[in-house]
């Protein structure tokens, strides 16, 4: 099968309203469009022999017209994060950490312009996390990075604790102490 008889089955496809890919049709039923116009093309008329070429012209207009009105693709949004400590994890950049309240983490958490991501990787910091936010908060050990627009919101023990301890109960960070911070990279290299 030949290149240009492949391009002819998508045309096809696309005008008579089999899924193709919109973008691929689009592009396909332009070029085609003006070659139809001037007749140069008979092979692609044969394709549409059912209908007339005025026919054919029209239903590859509106297939057009009925791309235009698509729904723009969702743009990727920016992530809150929830980190259990104050770190670093994007790349190079301007970063800015300034304290919180619980409103204001709540309030940041359920802005639905950020994807949520849970990066909690102790169970008992996750407990705490859920009475704050007012939601189940799932303890999640992944290697998170934050990118430039995107937005964490951090608790940091009062005190670093020994090593090797892991806080297992949420009465323990209660009484350790914790404060809330919200950590922006902008991306800005200065």
């Amino acid at each position: 099968m030949s290149t240009k008889t492949i391009i002819y089955i998508i045309l096809a496809a696309a005008v008579i309203g089999i899924p193709v890919g919109w973008m691929i049709g689009k592009y396909i039923a332009k070029s085609f469009l003006k070659a139809i116009e001037k007749g140069i093309d008979e092979g692609l008329k044969k394709v549409f022999d059912k209908n007339t070429e005025e026919e054919n012209i029209k239903s590859i207009r509106a297939y057009i017209d009925r791309e235009g009105e698509r729904e723009p693709e969702e743009k990727p949004r920016h992530k809150v994060f929830l980190f259990n400590v104050t770190v670093l994890t994007g790349g190079p950049g301007c970063y800015q950490l300034s304290p919180l309240t619980i409103g204001e983490a709540k309030e940041l958490w359920n802005n639905p312009d950020y994807e949520k991501v849970s990066a909690i990787g102790h169970q008992a910091t996750a407990d705490v996390m859920s009475v704050l936010m007012g939601e189940k908060i799932p303890m999640n050990r992944i290697e998170a990075v934050q990118e430039p627009g995107d937005i964490a919101i951090c608790m940091k023990l009062n005190v670093r604790i020994q090593e090797g301890t892991v806080l297992t109960e949420v009465e323990q960070i209660e009484k350790i102490g914790y404060k809330l911070y919200r950590l922006t990279n902008d991306g800005a290299m200065y």
